[in-house]
């Protein structure tokens, strides 16, 4: 965690203790675990779905009792109508 820290140092945004942040630290961890500068954090903790989910056993249905009941057209509002993907043309020999 205070490698992590480290990083947003700079840009004085560090982890807070709140679910958002913890989600963004799982986040971060699994897509930079694999670089040759965390090796040693690989090879403590192994898959990190795995230990995140024996670490915080609670969290996916914390989370989903969070969301389960939000408005997401409310934060997430449809400016645009819909794209539809056009019919492909059929060449003129093919028509029956």
């Amino acid at each position: 965690m205070d490698r992590m820290d480290y990083f947003y140092q700079d840009k004085k945004n560090p982890y807070r203790n709140t679910v958002g942040d913890l989600l963004k630290f799982i986040r971060n961890i699994g897509e930079h675990i694999n670089e040759n500068k965390n090796k040693d954090m690989k090879e403590r903790i192994g898959e990190p779905s795995r230990y995140f989910q024996e670490t915080f056993p609670d969290l996916v249905i914390y989370v989903y009792k969070k969301l389960k009941d939000t408005e997401y057209r409310k934060h997430f509002p449809q400016t645009q109508p819909s794209l539809s993907v056009p019919e492909a043309a059929v060449p003129v020999d093919l028509q029956s």
